[in-house]
């Protein structure tokens, strides 16, 4: 009897993992509602959706806080490359600057998309693409970028003055700078015209080597810590955030954020005519967000390392302690702050308000301060890029804040503003623009003034249209650009295979038709042809279409993966 027990638990066994294999292999019932689950369930399945949506306007969505109901409007930026750029307003015009330089511009009265003419950020990208740094080590283009906007209205003469914080590349010295540039703007109620070029007033010294000797922590290249936020201080100077970019004296190098010759790692004041800086507070390593309330209080985010982001009130000469202390820690326990202290303590320098462990990764602040959002009055607001949330921090008297609401909306906030209507604007990396409206207190029904708010948001539908998305449209240069810095190393355009299949007359090719290329069992099963969906699938998330298969996943914006394939499908034929 044990022997026969013993005979039908092996059959069983054997019968189990012959169907779990046939799933797998074969992909019949139930591979893709186990496929479906997987995805479901992911960790990473928020940032999936958000990726995947559509690219047109969303209905309204309604989403009750703690305290305030929020009316959110979503709306897609056609073509738009994130991880950088910013938002600023100058009267009724918004204006959106992309993180490669592109200028785009939208009325808030009449909702529309102007006829505009305004040149590109000068940061002498196809300088930089001569050089063949974005193709070397592991640099992430994307990183390279405009950091901060602000525009504001000249009286007088209906002009608005445009400055960008943004990086450049110098090619008779080889490397990156960190600029603040300008431009005059002729503005009317129908057309924005810019006849001048833009003036680049002001470059951080030491200019920044592209492809140092030493690495770590991310690239040779670290963009990514380049603060670069812009605020108005007065009638005369810009307050400017600027990173550290890596240069922490953690293995033995110069620690540029305590340097106070050095505009790195610093807040600095910048004349908007001259060009003139000099150092407000020091010791900070990627001071991502700056905002100056009614009360002339000066709020900034900051990312820390693994842990450790702050909310800092920035007080003139003041020193935050960067490299020195931190309540985060290294990416690599081998290395130690400088200056001997623990990690974990602020003792000695200027203590942040609030600090966040672990990190959500800060992006931009602002306070709320007029009638709209009326029970979140005198609150901070920030927003965040990892953690792809709104933080709203009350605070005391003191400026001490009391406690901190996570309000989640799924995107990777860049850049953060209060319009001219009291409305809150959001730019996010993966290509939208959210506009939020107050609406009302959540614990209480909604009120009869609600369809009329709703209908109202619904108009920025209007920023979608046939001439901003042909202005979007990324170039052939950006498109090749894309493939060559995440594509080439593997998968060549001419039908030779290397470490990846050749991609030559890659479309309705079968999966696993390249005839020189060892696919792995997944991909050669596989019976279906590639087109622009499956690519498009593919690329945003490899297991999702064939689990197992041996690609990374690559860190592409929807905007991105659109460019690629159509730059294969214009190169590689079909």
């Amino acid at each position: 009897m044990r022997k026969f027990i013993i005979l039908i638990y092996t059959l069983l066994a054997a019968v189990i993992f012959t169907y779990g294999f046939a799933v797998a292999h074969f992909k019949i019932f139930p591979f893709q509602q186990l496929q479906s689950l997987v995805h479901q369930f992911d960790p990473r399945s928020d940032y999936l959706e958000t990726d995947q949506q559509e690219m047109i306007s969303q209905d309204v969505q309604v989403l009750d806080t703690f305290l305030t109901r929020l009316f959110i409007k979503k709306i897609p930026v056609p073509n738009y490359i994130g991880y950088g750029g910013g938002l600023s307003t100058a009267e009724d015009w918004l204006f959106l600057i992309t993180n490669n330089g592109s200028v785009r511009t939208y009325n808030l009265d009449t909702y529309s998309v102007p006829e505009f003419n305004i040149p590109d950020v000068p940061m002498n990208l196809d300088a930089l693409i001569e050089s063949g740094h974005l193709y070397k080590n592991d640099f992430r283009h994307r990183w390279f970028r405009v950091n901060g906007v602000y525009a504001e209205h000249n009286e007088g003469d209906g002009t608005i003055t445009l400055f960008a914080s943004h990086n450049g590349y110098d090619p008779d010295r080889d490397c990156i700078t960190h600029n603040i540039s300008r431009l005059l703007i002729e503005s009317d109620a129908e057309a924005l015209n810019s006849s001048t070029a833009w003036e680049t007033i002001f470059s951080a010294e030491p200019c920044i080597d592209p492809e140092p000797d030493y690495i770590l922590a991310a690239t040779p290249y670290p963009g990514h810590i380049s603060g670069g936020d812009i605020a108005l201080y007065d009638t005369q100077r810009l307050l400017v955030t600027v990173g550290d970019y890596n240069r922490h004296g953690i293995d033995g190098t110069d620690e540029y954020a305590m340097d106070p010759d050095i505009p790195y790692g610093k807040h600095i004041l910048v004349d908007k005519k001259s060009g003139e800086w000099s150092v407000y507070s020091m010791g900070h390593r990627n001071p991502s967000g700056v905002h100056i309330d009614r009360n002339g209080v000066i709020w900034s985010v900051e990312n820390g390392p693994e842990a450790g982001d702050e909310l800092n009130i920035i007080s003139k000469g003041e020193n935050y302690g960067w490299p020195r202390v931190s309540y985060g820690f290294w990416y690599d326990s081998e290395f130690s702050l400088p200056g001997g202290q623990k990690y974990g303590s602020h003792h000695g320098y200027k203590e942040p308000v609030f600090s966040w462990i672990p990190a959500v990764a800060p992006s931009s602040i602002t306070k709320i301060e007029g009638e709209k959002f009326e029970l979140w009055n005198g609150d901070l607001l920030m927003g965040t890029m990892g953690d792809r949330s709104l933080h709203r921090m009350r605070l005391d008297s003191s400026n001490r804040v009391t406690y901190n609401e996570r309000i989640h909306i799924g995107h990777r906030i860049r850049d953060m503003i209060t319009l001219p209507d009291e409305k809150i604007a959001l730019l996010t990396d993966d290509g939208f623009l959210i506009f939020i409206e107050d609406g009302g207190v959540s614990f209480e029904s909604l009120s009869e003034d609600s369809e009329i708010i709703i209908e109202s948001l619904n108009q920025y539908d209007q920023f979608i249209k046939e001439s901003d998305r042909s202005e979007g449209t990324p170039t052939v240069r950006d498109a090749k650009m894309i493939y060559e810095q995440n594509c080439i190393s593997c998968h060549n355009l001419h039908p030779n295979s290397e470490i990846g299949p050749h991609l030559n007359n890659l479309f309705n090719r079968e999966v696993g038709g390249a005839d020189d290329f060892n696919y792995s069992q997944t991909l050669r099963s596989d019976t279906r042809v590639w087109n622009r969906d499956l690519l498009e699938s593919f690329l945003k998330y490899p297991d999702k279409e064939f689990m197992g298969n041996r690609m990374q996943q690559v860190q592409l914006t929807p905007a991105e993966i659109d460019s690629v394939i159509q730059f294969l499908k214009n190169e590689t034929g079909n």
